[in-house]
């Protein structure tokens, strides 16, 4: 079933609606066209809304991974509780963000084996399709990794594997696949875990695949490198390829702290020796966890790894390291960014790089309460301080339909800038959670001086009888003006809201228009600030 949600009601859930907070300065004329480019503002030429949401099961489904086609076509994994087993799919998506009805049974290919989780999907130059996943749950007895490829119009590649499919168990390890990346000569390589012993203990694994999926036997001990740091183990959550064909992975080390774990392999599976420590560094804080989930290697060469420092109250957090492995301390003051998104844990998920050299972090937000999640993105300068002009000051926090129940998994950079972030997200207080992709405005700059603020926290909701509550909160005394246009730029209303203690405001609309349609509300202090949001 296909659900489409055209209207911006949602974005005022948390504190995303100050996306379009830098248009406070512009004059109304410009605020419609500005409005949808600003950087981190919702895509609309994306599906209508910015937002794509399936769902495919009887329980909650979730886009885990993407990769982009050279024809700008986005190829999606996804996984769903269905009765009693949990089953993957692969999606693909036109560039407008529409199931691509050329592919499998109308845009969608449904795994024929149960219990089956997809994580990773990479293409081959010849446009085949590769995914990598886990068949089994959580870890336990018999669990193992899977392979699957397909054909560019969703078939399965009778030719890979054994009719399309490999599964290597290392009984009576039970192990798992968390991510793949294909070489340019085709080969398959992909990072997870394995555990041995008490259920806590855990080794790094990176395996490398012939392009017919046999292991392949120059790499490593028969295809498989196991990395145990010590400890209660290790695990590899990310990987990727330097232009040399150097191979970097990137994960947790779980000692008395957390600590990120980078390995850095030569192209036979051996731990290169100029990077870190015999191959292996380590990095973290002294008295708190810390956890890496994405690695990218940056066009100058540094690798930079995210995740989070502290648990269960944590931050973003952005490492970056010189090739040899030693902090670059040019870089963000010290070589570690960490970024607080105010009243919630947040941790990275994924880390990509835009065509500006610009660094975008996406992940998750937790407000202490298992489904109160919401959406998390920063974006940094070259430099490795936020980037004022994404966002509000550099971040962007949301949920979908005011639930917070919207989760994070992956994201891709198209070649235009353009951010697509993938996870599942709660279209109700308490249905199953649907697969989600979004996609977001790269922007550009547009010459805004920040300026202190007066007002901040401003959302608003439709009342049964169709009136308009708005809330927001006075920084400083002073009066607010509010007006409403449609989007055309004409005035539908004016109303003052007069002088007022600092503290928060709530204030009842009764001339809003009831017909359905875009309408963009202005909120202006005495200063001159102006807040803008996009209601239905």
């Amino acid at each position: 079933m296909i659900r489409r949600y055209p209207y911006f009601g949602w974005i005022n859930t948390m504190v995303m609606l100050k996306i379009v907070r830098s248009l406070r300065m512009m004059p109304f004329f410009l605020i419609g066209p500005m409005a949808i480019a600003q950087p981190g503002a919702l895509d609309t030429a994306f599906h209508g809304n910015g937002i794509s949401i399936q769902n495919y099961g009887s329980g909650e489904s979730a886009v885990r991974c993407m990769t982009l086609q050279p024809d700008g076509k986005i190829v999606a994994v996804s996984s769903a509780f269905d009765v009693d087993n949990w089953r993957s799919y692969v999606l693909r998506f036109t560039p407008a963000g529409n199931l691509d009805t050329g592919f499998g049974e109308q845009g969608i290919v449904t795994s024929t084996l149960d219990t089956i989780t997809f994580t990773g999907v990479a293409l081959q130059s010849n446009g085949r399709i590769v995914v990598a996943g886990t068949q089994g749950q959580n870890m336990q007895m018999g669990a193992a990794q899977i392979l699957m490829r397909f054909m560019p119009d969703g078939a399965v590649d009778s030719t890979f594997g054994m009719n399309g499919v490999v599964i290597r168990n290392l009984f009576p390890k039970p192990c798992s696949t968390t991510c793949l990346v294909i070489q340019p000569d085709g080969k398959i390589i992909t990072g997870g875990r394995a555990r041995f012993g008490s259920y806590y203990y855990h080794e790094g694994l990176i395996t490398r695949y012939n392009t017919d999926g046999g292991l392949d036997s120059t790499f490593g001990s028969n295809g498989c490198v196991e990395v145990y740091p010590g400890g209660s183990g290790g695990v590899v959550d990310a990987i990727t390829l330097q232009p040399d064909g150097k191979i970097v992975a990137a994960g947790s080390h779980f000692g008395t702290w957390g600590r990120f774990l980078v390995l850095r392999l030569l192209g036979n599976g051996a731990l290169d020796p100029s990077f870190g420590t015999g191959g292996i560094r380590e990095e973290g804080q002294t008295d708190q966890d810390a956890f890496a989930n994405s690695v990218i290697v940056m066009g100058d060469g540094d690798i930079l790894v995210g995740g989070q420092f502290g648990f269960p109250l944590s931050r973003f957090a952005l490492v970056r390291f010189d090739p040899n492995g030693s902090l670059d301390q040019t870089w963000g003051g010290s070589g570690k960014v960490t970024t607080a998104f105010s009243g919630y844990s947040s941790w990275i998920r994924r880390l990509g790089e835009d065509p500006d050299g610009k660094i975008i972090a996406v992940g998750n937000l937790l407000d202490y309460q298992p489904t109160d999640v919401g959406v998390a993105i920063s974006r940094y300068l070259p430099t490795g301080v936020l980037d004022t002009q994404f966002g509000t000051y550099g971040k962007v926090a949301m949920s979908i339909n005011q639930q917070e129940r919207t989760a994070v998994y992956s994201m891709n950079i198209q070649d235009d800038g353009k951010v697509l972030v993938c996870g599942m997200a709660g279209t109700s207080a308490t249905g199953p959670r649907e697969a989600l992709v979004m996609r977001f405005m790269r922007g550009s700059y547009t010459g805004i001086p920040d300026i202190e603020q007066d007002l901040s926290e401003a959302s608003w909701y439709r009342n049964a009888d169709g009136s308009l509550s708005v809330s927001y909160s006075l920084d400083r005394p002073g009066s607010v003006q509010l007006d409403l246009y449609d989007t055309q730029g004409r005035s539908i209303f004016t109303v003052e809201d007069p002088q007022h203690a600092a503290g928060h405001r709530h204030v009842v609309l009764d001339k809003v228009p009831k017909s359905i349609g875009l309408y963009v509300l202005t909120l202006t202090t005495r200063s001159g600030e102006r807040h803008t949001l996009l209601l239905e």
